[in-house]
């Protein structure tokens, strides 16, 4: 313990900083301080450290992308203080604080009560000896005789491990593909379970109180905000009732059998560096360290790499973490050397974590079964069930033959069959009993709303009664967060609330959450973490240790088929898989590995029918009978006319369909989209840039000119792979400074996508291929060269994998030509193992072993390959997908934005159907080839054709050869010229040059400004929206009372007198409602139009009220991750679609319901303003222009540059890209960027020259 080890005093708070010479750069500083306020009273406390990190975005994204490349550290624990490690001991607590907060505060215990926990230890001494000694019997009972490496609990035919590894799962697991939590299917209540079951129980009750009792060390913002979770949720526990925090259980177990120092030998890919991404980031992980009869020398450590700490797994010491930061575990160090082995060696760890899909309140939970289907006896046919989401009362609950038991009617594993293996008496009665509370509350809730319903939960709980463990009845716990029929409970506001804001507060401190994209699209040095979650598969292999036969040492490893049935199959812990729209992807999740895929994969992409991501919230109607296009308008109606709820959404819409031999990506080169680019490019500031000057470059992009043109010359010296590397980070970097800057030259763009692709195609063609001619290369030529690093590569690799060794080392120490790639030693782990290749007819699959491992090894010990699998196999077919338009369509092709906005936003699905891209480990350019055959069969590549001709005609420009746009100009158009007209008044109105009347419109607009105002950037309201006071500022926004500030604004007050002098930002919806009481306080005489509008938008939308306020509240508190996905920087469909996508409850509603379309798009417009989301395509808004068909499709109907009765997108498209071409023609570039009139821009103005008109009329 440390010499001031005490509990807190009253000398006050104190802090100092910890000098640490040797410390990474990249790891935070550390202070070290006392009397914390965040650590509770009466807690024996040894040292309590500080640590200081930038919050920012960018300081996120650069620690990710350090924290992603850490591994643990090499040399004895001794050595590990030099380097600035710093060692957790019993009683020691580790906090976070933001660096620019702490250089701003006077008083520093004022900035403390803000910080963030970030790791707590606690060792035996807060346990009692009954609970110690409870651990300890079920630790011994897990051994056994623990013979032969292997414990008794392993040796039991229910215990299932996760992969090859020995990992267990024991509690609740989840099936993600279904958000589905249930009991380890292991744990069923049969005879044969009875051994495993009773292992089980002991380990999980003894382990749950020591949990608890852990629980109690920590802050009680934290007790509070994840404990007030749990009640609202009422997710299942492990062990007891008061174990809150972690409803999942994995037990590790390891050992030094065989002599092994790799502890990815005994767990898999947990025993590598690896983030737990599945895990929810705003509750913490457990580990205990499990009494197995191992010293406090030999026990093995555990580290967190990014904060630099480490700690000893000393029996009973349990250690308290975020599983999102990235640890790892060294292997114990035994002192035996000879005789046999026994308990000794075992070193197990019981890891009590929280799955996100377990308790975020999003998941499923297998309660039990409902009813047996009447006709049982006839055959199953895998057809749509009339029964399907149907709740009946059935003959099994009417219950007329008087049976006090339910048979289940299904395999399935339930609570109710095997919640009491997993949880005690108390933690399943309260558990199961308030799950029933919460069924009868959603049938309540379905009744007609005159009945007003009501649940009394003080009395439903008193009524509903268990027998104890000590045999005496007793009511379920009081819920005051239990749910209601018709109105919902203050105390489940509140406490979903509180637990926001604590994990919006935690999550802005873990960088895999809060920096997760930081290497932008298209990184491959570092996987990303913030679209969706994927299962890492290593590189190497990720090979585990064999299972051994019956016997002597026999373990059983039983995996799921392919061909078990779904009642059959256990629900294991599928963590991997499809992404989360919460917290993101990235590395190893608790998963069960087999090898194969789950989840949706890249294919399930939403696109439109030119490519680009679909605004799905603008389709009407299901294309039902189409070819599966959604064009977006097939009714005439007005949508607005109807409330919101009306417009139906495209849920299934699909990249490709099945059977279609066509790439619905390429279907935007066109020559719509081709004379788009070429008006864009006339009109860019900086379209001198010619696509000859691509060697004469920009000072900021010559360390990337310069390792490409290196690398381009020798592809094989020895200093190749740092020049991949370094060409991957430059790309890497370059392009993280176009995305902030929103804006780049064509040039440039296309000199990034060569870049980050050629470092692959180094890799893929030129290495691959130079391995694959080494091997079959003549003994002669072999002499009449030198040797390099390939030559060492291969001799280490086809010895290897000739003889079938398991792992395969590349040690620079041994062969010095090999530190080409690193300094350190790489193992790779052989997949094949223990097959071998032997004589001649072996050598050709010797040669393509060979290869195959190359393409594994290079990126992974180069560093460019990612810790995610999945985005490493998406950025090998970028760089193909790239060198395929490059080849067929010319280099010149790679500057225009549709290749950019392909390059930015690809999925491997746009190209390669199917799951074949995830069949291996390192996929092949094979996948690539349909692709590249319809995409050499496009009529772009033929000359005759009018695409061909658009093609050669945008080259042209872009070489320098012509400057002008061959394309149709229109007339003089009358209207339009008013148009530009009322543009040019707005921004003399706005400029203040303004001050003579010039014509009727500009009366009007001199009248109302604050809503005739052409410049959509310059309104009044907008102004005050992007202000200090406003919802679009800074952060603000990318909270939850931001976005629900902006959706009041732009959905129930714009336009009005609230709009115009009330407040902007509200923290709930009942400060919305106070500052309505303080504007009727200031203008008694003030009507309901104060401060809500109806006539807006050039029509009544008589479903917009201030009560909509308490609508948008709940729907913003259950949108799914809104601060993380704030940060992610999505397409402006992706955000748009966000919002408006369907719910999964039956009612099918919207996720933010009581808003009109109109409302809907100027929030997702102000977002991208706002730099939240990408701005629109052309596209994008000419389908809300005429699926909306308002005010600014009257405009362009009234130029005439639209055929009302043909409701035409591509027309629409054709339409707005004149209005640019006629406004470029009379306007100076200066004056059109000062008036911000991009196309969000210039459809607002379009709609404020009609409303302009209209009112004209009127008067």
């Amino acid at each position: 313990m440390h010499p001031f080890a005490a509990l807190n005093d009253d000398l006050g708070y104190r802090e100092w900083p910890v000098i640490s010479s040797g410390r990474a750069d990249d790891m935070p500083v550390v202070l070290e301080c006392q009397n914390h306020p965040l650590v509770p009273a009466n807690v024996l406390v040894n040292r309590v450290r500080v640590m200081l990190l930038r919050t920012d975005k960018l300081s996120m994204e650069a620690a990710f992308r350090a924290e992603s490349k850490m591994s643990a550290p090499r040399g004895p624990p001794s050595s590990w203080a030099a380097i600035g490690l710093l060692e957790v001991e019993d009683g020691d607590y580790v906090f976070l604080r933001d660096q620019v907060e702490q250089g701003r505060a006077t008083d520093k215990q004022q900035v403390a009560v803000h910080d963030v926990l970030a790791v707590a230890a606690a060792g035996s001494g807060i346990h009692d000896l009954v609970t110690l000694g409870a651990m300890k019997a079920a630790t011994d009972a897990l051994i056994g005789a623990g013979l032969d490496g292997l414990t008794d609990f392993e040796r039991t035919e229910s215990a299932k491990q996760i992969g090859n590894s020995r990992c267990f799962s024991l509690a609740t697991t989840v099936e993600k593909p279904k958000k589905l939590s249930a009991p380890a299917a292991a744990g069923k209540p049969t005879p044969s379970n009875a051994q495993y079951n009773r292992m089980v129980s002991e380990v999980l009750n003894a382990g749950s109180k020591m949990v608890v009792n852990i629980l109690k060390t920590l802050p009680l913002e934290m007790q509070k905000a994840t404990e007030g979770n749990r009640d609202v949720v009422n997710h299942p526990t492990a062990g007891c009732f008061d174990n809150y925090m972690a409803p999942n259980v994995q037990l590790n177990i390891s050992s030094s059998a065989g002599g092994s120092k790799e502890l990815k030998d005994d767990l898999g890919q947990f025993g590598e560096a690896h983030y737990d991404s599945s895990d929810h980031p705003a509750y913490m992980t457990v580990l205990l360290a499990l009494p197995a009869g191992q010293t406090s020398n030999d026990a093995g450590y555990f580290h967190l790499l990014h904060l630099g700490v480490y700690t000893k797994l000393v029996p009973y010491r349990g250690l308290v973490f975020s599983g999102r930061r990235k640890h790892v575990g060294t292997p114990p160090e035994h002192t035996l050397s000879t005789g046999a082995l026994g308990k000794k060696e075992f070193r197990i760890n019981a890891v009590f974590y929280p799955s996100k899909i377990s308790v975020n309140g999003q998941g499923r939970y297998s309660m039990g079964s409902t009813f047996k289907k009447q006709d049982d006896t006839k055959p199953k046919r895998r057809t749509n069930d009339p029964d399907h989401n149907i709740l009946f009362t059935t003959p099994e609950m009417l219950n007329v033959e008087n049976e006090t038991l339910a048979a289940s009617s299904t395999n399935r594993s339930t609570y109710a069959s095997q919640g009491h293996t997993i949880m005690d008496t108390e933690a399943m009665a309260n558990f199961y009993g308030r799950s029933s509370i919460q069924w009868l509350a959603y049938l309540l809730r379905q009744a007609t709303p005159d009945l007003q319903f009501s649940i009394d939960e003080d009395l439903i709980c008193q009524s509903i009664t268990y027998r104890n463990s000590k045999g005496v009845r007793e009511p379920l716990k009081r819920w005051e967060c239990a749910p209601d029929a018709h109105r919902v409970r203050e105390a489940r506001v509140r406490a979903s609330r509180q637990f926001e804001i604590f994990a919006a507060k935690t999550k802005r401190f873990i960088p895999s959450v809060a920096g997760a994209g930081g290497g932008g699209k298209g990184t491959t040095a570092v996987g990303r973490a913030n679209v969706g979650e994927k299962e890492r598969v290593v590189s190497s292999g990720a090979s585990h240790r064999a299972s051994k036969g019956k016997g002597a040492g026999y373990r059983n490893h039983r995996t799921r088929k392919s061909a078990d049935r779904p009642d059959d199959s256990d629900i294991e812990d599928w963590e991997a898989g499809a992404g989360d729209d919460e917290e993101g992807r990235q590395n190893v999740t608790r998963s069960e590995h087999t090898g194969s895929s789950m989840g949706g994969g890249d294919g399930d992409q939403r696109m439109d029918c030119n490519g680009g991501p679909m605004l799905e919230g603008w389709s009407t109607v299901d294309d039902e009978g189409s070819d599966g296009y959604n064009n977006g308008i097939t009714s005439h109606q007005p949508i607005d006319s109807a409330p919101a709820s009306d417009v139906q959404v495209d849920e299934d819409f699909k990249s490709t369909k099945d059977g279609d031999p066509r790439f619905r990506i390429l279907e935007r080169l066109n020559v719509r989209t081709l004379e788009t680019e070429m008006i864009a490019l006339e009109k860019e500031q900086q379209a001198h840039i010619r696509f000859d000057e691509l060697h004469v470059h920009p000072p900021d992009m010559d360390q990337l000119r310069a390792a490409f043109a290196m690398l381009d010359t020798d592809p094989g010296s020895n200093f190749a792979p740092k020049l991949a590397k370094q060409l991957l980070e430059y790309a890497s970097r370059c392009e993280d400074r176009i995305h902030r800057a929103h804006f780049s030259t064509r040039v440039e763009r296309a000199q990034i996508m060569t870049a980050s692709s050629r470092p692959w195609r180094w890799l893929e063609l030129e290495m691959a291929g130079l391995a694959k001619s080494r091997r079959g290369e003549l003994e002669a030529d072999r002499r009449s060269r030198a040797p390099d690093w390939m030559d060492d590569m291969i001799s280490v690799l086809q010895s290897g994998l000739a003889d079938g060794r398991r792992t395969i080392v590349l040690d620079p120490s041994q062969y010095p030509r090999l530190s080409a790639f690193a300094n350190s030693s790489y193992v790779f782990v052989n997949r094949h193992a223990p097959l071998r290749y032997v004589g001649e007819d072996e050598q050709d699959g010797l040669t393509n072993a060979v290869v195959d491992a190359i393409r594994a090894i290079l990126p992974d010990w180069m560093g460019f390959s990612g810790a995610d699998g999945r985005q490493d196999r998406c950025d090998r077919v970028r760089s193909w997908f790239v060198d395929a338009l490059q080849h067929h369509l010319g280099s010149e092709f790679l500057t225009t934005d549709i290749a950019w906005t392909w390059y930015t936003s690809f999925k491997t699905g746009h190209v390669i159907r199917g799951d074949s891209i995830y069949r291996t480990y390192t996929p092949s350019r094979q996948l690539l080839v349909p692709f590249i055959n319809a995409l050499g069969q496009h009529p772009i590549l033929d000359a005759a054709t009018e695409t061909g001709k658009s093609l050669a005609r945008y080259k042209a420009m872009i070489t320098g050869q012509t400057t002008a746009v061959s394309v149709s100009t229109q007339p003089h158009n009358a209207a339009l010229e008013e148009f530009i007209d009322f543009i040019v008044l707005g921004w003399r109105v706005g400029t203040g040059e303004h001050n003579a009347s010039i014509s009727r419109i500009a009366d009007a607009v001199m009248q109302r400004p604050e809503a005739l105002m052409p410049i959509r950037e310059w309104e009044h309201a907008r102004l005050r929206s992007k202000s200090a006071s406003g919802p679009y500022h800074a952060s603000f926004i990318k909270s939850r009372e931001g976005i629900f500030s902006a959706l009041v604004w732009r959905g129930i007050t714009e336009g009005s007198l609230f709009a115009r002098e009330g407040r902007m930002q509200f923290s709930s919806v009942f400060d919305f409602q106070d500052a309505v009481d303080e504007m009727a306080h200031q203008h008694p005489e003030a009507d309901i139009s104060s401060v809500c509008i109806q006539q807006i938008h050039g029509r009544y939308i008589g479903s917009r009220s201030g009560s909509n306020a308490i609508t948008l509240w709940r729907d913003v508190l259950e949108l799914p991750s809104w601060e993380t996905f704030a940060q992610s920087y999505p397409t402006f469909g992706e955000c748009f679609h966000y919002f408006f996508q369907r719910t999964s409850s039956q009612d099918g509603k919207r996720r933010v319901e009581d808003i009109d379309t109109v409302s809907m798009f100027n929030v997702v417009a102000d977002l991208a303003h706002a730099g939240i989301c990408q701005g629109p395509t052309m596209e994008e808004v000419a389908r809300y222009i005429v699926t909306v068909r308002g005010q600014s499709y009257k405009a362009l109907c009234g130029f005439g540059l639209v055929d009302s009765t043909r409701d035409s997108m591509e027309e629409t498209v054709k339409a707005l890209s004149s209005v640019q071409e006629a406004i470029a023609g009379r306007l100076q570039w200066e004056m059109i960027q000062s008036m911000g009139l991009d196309v969000i821009g210039l459809e607002y103005a379009l709609a404020r020259f009609t409303e302009a008109q209209d009112t004209v009329v009127d008067t």
